[in-house]
């Protein structure tokens, strides 16, 4: 029986013919076939459970794949969204701090790009990098508020000095630091001007007589005998090496305005003239301290004196030309100490009294309120607006108006002070009021050693050109 068992071929033989076996050995047989085809069958159904497995799991490994990147790329998706909209809001942030930190809205504008690029945040890098307006400087309350207090911007509009509480605070515009604070008894209510360069302050010495020079830097103290300050004013010349004194005479029936130049370092007169009345604009005094610019006689005729001379420069300028100097705010002169000039309705009206010749004028619709002189350049102040200009460039070849190498809309119609800066290309004026604000506004290049030697290269090839 075993060698029919061990031998395949013959049981499958057996298994046909069945009339060979026995009733055991057919028993046998029957149940090792019933066993092998149960074990068949589990083997099947085992393997079919496998692939069936197999098959749920590549699904579900698929399935997970999938729902991964869905959540992935959803992820990035809602990033993106959180990110543009983070973006947005810097972009929007950047127009409202635009006017009042100016230099906070430049820095962000580019930082929102950063974090997205969309059309807003476009927009804000763009107005970013023409916009003007650089920094924004209020001053900071010192031993309580003051309003009102008087304040100065220096030559070159780095300095502020303001006076309050009887002290004399002075600030770096640039940095936003304080420099120095003075005490100085009864300086607020006898303040009368602070030198161009912030070293002095002037002030009515106590009783009402005189006027003290202080220094802020070092302490020195100079008295000027300009008499009774009662109806009387006073301010520095260029520099602070001169001080213009005016008061009001009183004689018997009538009353006469007295002006006196003081050498500040010598504490003496240099110069001492009485006219009428006191309706034109300020004397002043030339840069370097030679002549002296006023209008006398009835305000309306302009006399320039020559101190080294002692004697009035003879100017005749046309009675059109004299009359609107006269009834400028202030007259100026120019850069060169060669002519006067002042900001009239008609813009702005310059004087040679060496030449006896009107320079070209420099139209500003509305008229101008101040003018300002720094080399070839010169700054007007309108109504609405600031306009820069080149006085050296030619003239247009269709003798038409000259233009403006910049006009910048101006904020605030209470203009105090504003300069001009061009070693850093910059222009800063004081925003007056309850509280003091300087705005620093960049030129955008027009003041640098580049664009100024394009403007000489182009003035000589005009020149060589003309007939």
């Amino acid at each position: 029986m075993n060698r029919l068992i061990d031998s395949g071929g013959e049981l499958n033989r057996l298994l046909g013919s069945g009339g060979e076996l026995n009733r055991l050995e057919r028993d046998f047989l029957a149940a090792s076939v019933a066993a092998h085809e149960h074990g068949r069958r589990t083997a099947v159904r085992a393997a079919r459970r496998m692939r069936a497995l197999t098959g749920s799991l590549a699904v579900l490994l698929c399935v997970a794949v999938v729902a991964g990147l869905v959540a992935w790329r959803q992820s990035g998706v809602n990033a993106r969204q959180r990110d543009e909209a983070e973006a947005r809001r810097i972009a929007a942030l950047t127009d409202i701090l635009r006017e009042s930190e100016p230099r906070t809205a430049m820095r962000l504008a580019p930082a929102a790009w950063r974090i997205a690029d969309l059309p807003e945040t476009r927009a804000a890098l763009r107005t970013a990098a023409a916009q003007s307006e650089q920094d924004v400087f209020s001053r900071p309350e010192q031993g309580g508020r003051a309003l009102n207090a008087p304040s100065w911007l220096s030559d070159d509009g780095r300095v502020l000095t303001w006076v309050a509480h009887d002290r004399a605070a002075q600030w770096d515009v640039r940095t936003h630091r304080r420099i120095r604070s003075v005490h100085i008894p009864g300086l607020s209510e006898n303040v009368i001007d602070v030198s161009g360069d912030g070293r002095l302050i002037a002030m009515t010495a106590p009783g009402g007589k005189d006027t003290i020079v202080r220094g802020l830097a070092d302490g020195s103290t100079r008295r000027l005998r300009t008499g009774e300050r009662a109806d009387a004013g006073g301010r520095f010349g260029p520099g602070g090496h001169a001080f213009l004194a005016s008061r009001l005479a009183h004689d018997s029936g009538s009353d006469r305005m007295v002006l006196e130049v003081w050498d500040v370092d010598r504490q003496r007169v240099r110069y001492r003239y009485e006219h009428g009345e006191d309706d034109g604009p300020l004397p002043m005094l030339a840069p370097d301290q030679r002549h002296l610019a006023l209008c006398g006689g009835d305000d309306t005729q302009l006399r320039v004196l020559d101190f080294a001379t002692g004697r009035l420069v003879t100017t005749h300028p046309p009675r059109e030309t004299e009359r609107l100097l006269c009834q400028a705010e202030e007259i100026v002169f120019t850069p060169d100490g060669r002519a006067v000039a002042g900001a009239t309705p008609a813009g702005i009206v310059t004087w040679d009294f060496r030449t006896g010749r009107e320079r070209p004028r420099l139209p500003l619709a509305g008229g101008a309120n101040a003018v300002v002189f720094h080399g070839a350049y010169a700054l007007a102040w309108t109504p609405s607006s600031f306009s820069l200009w080149r006085t050296d460039l030619p003239a247009p070849a269709d003798d038409g108006a000259r233009e403006p190498l910049l006009t910048y809309p101006a904020a605030s119609r209470t203009v105090g002070d504003f300069r001009f800066d061009p070693a850093a290309g910059v222009l800063r004026y004081r925003e007056s009021g309850r509280t003091d604000v300087v705005h620093t506004l960049s030129l955008h290049g027009l003041a640098c050693p580049a664009w100024r030697a394009k403007a000489r290269r182009t003035r000589r090839s005009t020149s060589a050109g003309a007939p």
